[in-house]
């Protein structure tokens, strides 16, 4: 299927394509938490629906148009672009694959096709609900590539239609998509720095070269200077309607107090809609997560709550004041339908809406979506009173559990909590070391810290930034998080199995020599890569970083981080000398040519895209595929003007990339950032990882590689720290001196090796010495003295 993926095929990092309402949904099913079935049509439906339609330079033209400040050129373009998208024709193909995953998804005897077959096995079977004629009924959602983002919440900006049937899906879905351009989504994207106007959408001559979904082209350009690599286009979530009996809203954390420890449930009769759009007040319920228990509850009266008429959309039905036979508040409402629930002695609208079982059981399904996705949460739930899915009941709140709530829990939509403060896990960050790195390969280092680093240990830290000046890339990280949680994972690592370091060691110096013979044959295809090949080489350098950082990174900080901890050194001194006769083998090869081949691949795709060579390092991850997924697609005019912009600066962080300062991004996080202080700049301390005497010499600041084909023998190296690239200038210098790292440093390993006197980890060096300055550099001792200042 081309523009259809069903829930179970869609995780969290499928938002570029599912939008992020999709991909939440799809993550949920595949975590095993009770989610009504569903569908998504992706974004590249509606790509491939401009480029089909020819509206494309319509479209841009219309937005071209937009004033901001200006409102009547907001609603002006919302106007014309949504006649432009409701009056046009769905492709057959989009809408015969939309038309089948709904038959398949409510079971519809008519749909006998093979396609709906293999769908049939594949998708779970739906709640039972009532028909109107042949059609079931279903809630199509617009789910914008662009939502639920750490920058950006598109929430509440769309559309969805609820009660929707086989007669309307295809006229929702439209709306859905026109709804990208309603006068608020209009101004919020321009506000938010994502629209200046449309990038190139295809043609329909180009349409052909689409080859599935994910290759589509037609999205809005991100501003090029906003610091916002992704673009904008929006997916469509076709979802089962539940008819709940309860509904309502909970939150992983107290939003109120933030006591991580407390989660709070709100709940009301009906449909979840009258919660959401404040139309009546729920019953509230605070629970502890350790112990598991109840410690407040809020009962409102509700004398009217929202249910789903019989021929389709919501109604209004009063709730009395009592219910004579007592078999819950909501029987005597709506029978057979509301029939089933037992609140014990409560009865009418001062009924408790949820049980204690009920509370409890939620509570566990609350706490199991946030451990899931390890951030706070803020979720949409649903209450029926009758187990309807009959092969997910092991999944499901109280299947099969005769003290449960006799009935299912469904979980209809999770996002991130954002309004939560940090104060009480605050993150000082420091700049620790540099690199002479690309874009990509900034973004490639985050996610083996934050993601690949999890899924194999299960353990990582929350951010990482990579900031570069225009000469060199700094990370700046959580030292707290960073090295005494390193150090306690390594450290337990090791307790449980003290073998550990060997066994990593090994499998390590395996992938690194696979990793250089990889490298050194995609070097050589890469000049003259077709498409094909660029997109399986990136792919497969992703692959090999993914595999071979977690092992490094606990290679590179036991050694480093025994210096942190010198009590613990002999303990580990076995384990120490292995890792750091590992890391002098893999350093060599890991980062330096992993970041040449994706310079490399990247100056392929700028190549294609007919833009200069020399902004390869500058090109985004997300832009790579842009321009491999559209080859024939003329690159957006902003794109040339953002990695110029990136030259002078950009910053990695979160996964994404921003123009914006480090400190900027760290204070929108309500983080610190920790500079290094200067209290002299005559004497300046570090540590000797070999005891070379005391040298004097002449300064040579090298920032990067390319400065380091400057040294001339004689001089004193002043650096952020070596690399491997380094080593062919180092041979005659008289010291080195560097700003990071300890004893088991790569310019600490090397100082040994070359009998180099050296003074590591001064962590100022660069700053307060110059080219020529006269320094005196006591390697037995680790110190720096300047003896006398160059004429500037």
């Amino acid at each position: 299927m081309k523009y259809i993926k069903l829930f179970q095929e869609i995780s969290k990092d499928d938002a570029n394509t599912a939008g992020g309402k999709g991909a939440s949904l799809g993550e949920m099913t595949q975590a095993g938490i009770p989610v009504p079935p569903g569908f998504v049509v992706l974004a590249g439906a509606f790509d491939a629906f401009l480029a089909e339609t020819d509206m494309g330079v319509e479209i841009a033209a219309v937005l071209n148009t937009v004033k901001t400040d200006e409102m009547h050129t907001v609603e002006h373009a919302s106007e014309k672009i949504q006649a432009l998208i409701l009056s046009a024709t769905m492709p057959s193909d989009i809408a015969n694959e939309v038309t089948e995953a709904y038959n398949t998804l409510c079971h519809c005897e008519e749909s006998a096709t093979k396609q709906s077959r293999i769908l049939s096995e594949e998708l779970p079977r739906s709640p039972s609900l009532p028909r109107n004629g042949s059609n079931f009924f279903v809630a199509v959602r617009s789910s914008a590539t662009a939502e639920d983002g750490a920058t950006a919440a598109w929430a509440g900006q769309l559309d969805s239609f609820l009660n929707t049937t086989k007669d309307t899906l295809l006229q929702n879905i439209q709306k859905c998509w026109a709804s990208l351009f309603t006068p608020r989504a209009i101004f919020y994207g321009f506000e938010k720095g994502y629209y200046t106007s449309p990038s190139v959408i295809p043609a329909k001559s180009s349409r052909a070269g689409i080859q599935d979904s994910e290759q589509s082209g037609s999205r809005i350009s991100a501003k090029p200077d906003s610091g916002m690599t992704n673009p904008i286009s929006v997916a469509v979530v076709i979802q089962t309607m539940v008819q709940s009996e309860i509904s309502g809203i909970a939150f992983s954390v107290h939003p109120v107090t933030e006591d991580r420890n407390q989660l709070i449930i709100e709940a009301g009769f009906g449909l979840g809609e009258a919660i959401v759009s404040g139309q009546i007040t729920p019953d509230s319920y605070v629970v502890t997560k350790q112990p598991l228990e109840i410690i407040d509850k809020n009962i409102v009266p509700q004398d009217r709550m929202l249910v789903r008429a019989q021929s389709g959309g919501n109604e209004w039905v009063s709730i009395p004041s009592v219910i004579p036979d007592n078999r819950g508040s909501a029987s005597a409402i709506r029978d057979p339908e509301l029939a089933r629930l037992d609140y014990g002695s409560q009865a009418g609208m001062t009924a408790q809406k949820l049980s204690d079982i009920q509370i409890l059981e939620l509570s566990k399904l609350i706490i199991k979506i946030e451990n899931h996705y390890g951030f706070p949460c803020d979720i949409e739930w649903a209450f029926i009173s009758s187990p309807v899915i009959p092969d997910a009941t092991s999944q499901s709140a109280g299947a099969g559990d005769p003290e449960s709530s006799h009935g299912q829990f469904f979980i209809t939509q999770s996002r991130p909590i954002t309004t939560l403060s940090v104060d009480q896990n605050i993150l000082t960050f420091e700049p620790v070391s540099y690199r002479d790195w690309s874009v990509v390969y900034c973004q490639l280092a985050h996610g083996m810290w934050t993601i690949a680093f999890k899924k194999e240990f299960g353990w990582s830290v929350t951010d990482i930034c990579y900031d570069w000046d225009g000469n060199k890339v700094t990370l700046y990280r959580p030292r707290e998080e960073h090295v005494q949680g390193m150090f306690d994972f390594v450290s337990n690592l090791i307790d449980l199995d003290g073998e550990i370091i060997n066994h990593i060691a090994g499998q390590l110096l395996g992938l690194t020599a696979e990793l250089q013979k990889f490298v050194t044959t995609s070097t050589s295809i890469v000049p003259g890569a077709q498409l094909v090949e660029l997109q399986d080489i990136m792919r497969e350098l992703i692959n090999f970083q993914n595999r071979i950082a977690p092992k490094f990174f606990i290679i590179m900080y036991l050694p480093q981080l025994l210096e942190s901890f010198p009590e613990h050194a002999d303990t580990y001194a076995v384990q120490a000398r292995v890792a750091i006769e590992t890391r002098s083998q893999v350093d060599k090869v890991f980062a330096p040519l992993s970041n040449k081949l994706s310079i490399e691949l990247c100056e392929r795709a700028l190549q294609l895209a007919r833009l200069p060579l020399e902004l390869g390092r500058f090109l985004s991850l997300s832009e790579f595929k842009g321009i491999i997924n559209h080859p024939s697609a003329k690159p957006s005019a902003g794109l040339q003007t953002a990695l110029s912009a990136r030259q002078k600066h950009f910053l990695v962080a979160g996964g994404e990339v921003f123009t914006i300062p480090i400190a900027q991004y760290i204070e929108l996080h309500h983080w610190v950032l920790s500079m290094p202080k200067i209290t002299s700049e005559d004497v300046i301390q570090g540590s000797s990882p070999y005891k070379g005497g005391i040298v004097q010499g002449r300064v040579r600041v090298v920032q990067n590689v390319r400065d380091a084909r400057e040294i001339t023998p004689g001089d004193i190296v002043v650096a952020p720290m070596t690399t491997p690239e380094y080593v062919p200038y180092l041979k005659d210098v008289v010291a080195i001196i560097t700003e990071e790292g300890g004893v088991t440093s790569h310019a600490a390993i090397l100082s040994r090796e070359m009998h180099i006197p050296t003074v590591v980890g001064t962590k100022i060096a660069t700053q307060v010495l110059h080219d020529g300055d006269l320094v005196e550099v006591d390697a037995d001792s680790g110190v720096v003295r300047v003896l006398e200042r160059a004429e500037k």
